[in-house]
């Protein structure tokens, strides 16, 4: 099997004279020109649980400057390694934090 891209959601690959693939329970059949596609979703889950302290609506990463709503697009990428929580934007002023929304 030689995955050829990623293509519109589909994975798109052609495999050797005769083969089937079989992804779980489901048989995939090429086309006669050996050509495949399926959907990828299954395949792209990248999901990462973070458990974010009760009551806490402000985060900050350890190696920075500024402070972020914990559910912002900002906060939710910074290394879970490096996070440091806050309840208010006082705590996080108070820790040395700048707000940086």
């Amino acid at each position: 099997m030689h995955i050829q891209e990623i293509n519109n959601g589909q994975i798109v690959g052609v495999v050797g004279t005769g083969a089937r693939l079989l992804i779980g329970d489901t048989v995939i059949v090429p086309r006669p020109d050996r050509t495949f596609s399926l959907d990828a979703k299954p395949f792209l889950v990248n999901i990462i649980d973070v458990p974010v302290p009760p009551g806490t609506l402000f985060v900050a990463s350890k190696r920075g400057k500024n402070y972020y709503k914990v559910d912002s697009s900002a906060g939710q990428k910074l290394a879970p390694e490096n996070r440091v929580y806050f309840r208010t934007e006082g705590e996080a002023l108070r820790a040395g934090y700048k707000k940086g929304y």
